[in-house]
């Protein structure tokens, strides 16, 4: 693996491998490794199954992405994480969920830019206001509630 230019939120390298295929920050978990978000994991998964029908919308992706950003913000307050611990369990999980660890980073690094954006602050405000109100009684139906706002995110973010 040879190092690349940028570098994690926190400073270390990011690496990549001969075929500039993969990048990782983190380094890998044991499989017996407890995860820090294995709570957080459902929320994610729900929210995700929205996805499919607007994964052409860059707008809608993105929405996704601040939304789930805010709910792990939010997330992180109920379930104390170090920074550490936060960004790597939201790089694993994210991974398994088909959003790059790369990718991770980039909006990691974009967000104080981003967050000028009074859309993309509601969005992360409301991801952040929807994992709290998950937390209280997980009966909420995830999917259904992001799918009917992924259109909102998009014209909104692309504004």
């Amino acid at each position: 693996m040879t190092e690349i230019w940028q570098q994690s939120p926190d400073g270390r390298p990011l690496v990549i491998d001969p075929e500039g295929g993969y990048h990782a920050a983190f380094l890998p978990r044991t499989a017996d490794a407890p995860r820090p978000l294995a709570a957080f994991e459902p929320f994610v998964t729900a929210c995700l199954a929205a996805l499919p029908e607007h994964q052409r919308e860059p707008g809608a992706r993105l929405g996704l992405e601040l939304f789930l950003l805010g709910a792990a913000r939010r997330f992180r307050h109920a379930e104390p994480l170090a920074d550490e611990e936060l960004l790597a369990g939201l790089a694993d999980l994210f991974e398994r969920h088909g959003i790059a660890r790369g990718r991770l980073l980039d909006l990691l690094g974009e967000l104080p830019a981003l967050e000028r954006a009074q859309a993309t602050r509601q969005v992360l405000d409301e991801g952040a206001a929807t994992v709290e109100e998950w937390l209280a009684s997980h009966n909420q139906n995830l999917t259904v509630r992001v799918r009917e706002r992924l259109p909102d995110w998009a014209r909104d973010l692309e504004a």
